[in-house]
């Protein structure tokens, strides 16, 4: 007989602490699979160049951008290398006093476009940055190196 009358599993344990020892059983292995081992998904890093715009900052923060600089965002996600520095003159509207508006230049400002090679993976049909960033166009980026930190757009994606 498996149980008997006291309700012990071949007479030996209790069928309540037969299925407590199953649990845990079950858990440390699931656990072990999940922590230690098992079938892994390797992601596939890929590279990707990407244009970021920082409008309208002073030429002399401009000018601690540099080819090589390495960006991190505000919470340390590895945003990419600089690739490339761009500098045109900064456009602002402006109103006339007939209420139209104007793009003019302000000559004492830059728009800063600083192309960024970047490493991350997809996940589903998005990008993201060191797996972790997404990488949208028109998305708002805080960018920061050793040297400055500022705020960002990302311009556009070149790959």
């Amino acid at each position: 007989m498996i149980i008997d009358k006291e309700g012990r599993l071949f007479g030996k344990i209790n069928i309540i602490d037969a299925v407590i020892i199953l649990v845990i059983i079950l858990s440390a292995s699931i656990l072990g699979v999940r922590f230690l081992g098992g079938k892994s998904r390797e992601t596939q890093y890929i590279t990707k160049n990407y244009i970021a715009k920082v409008a309208s900052i002073k030429p002399s923060s401009a000018e601690y951008i540099k080819e090589g600089d390495l960006f991190y965002d505000d919470e340390g996600s590895f945003m990419g290398k600089v690739v490339q520095v761009n500098l045109t003159p900064a456009k602002e509207i402006e109103t006339k006093a007939d209420g139209q508006y104007v793009l003019l230049e302000n000559p004492s400002r830059v728009d800063v476009y600083i192309t960024i090679e970047g490493e991350g993976c997809y996940n589903n049909q998005d990008f993201y940055l060191d797996g972790k960033v997404s990488l949208l166009v028109g998305a708002d980026r805080f960018l920061c190196s050793d040297k400055i930190e500022m705020d960002s757009t990302i311009y556009k994606i070149l790959d």
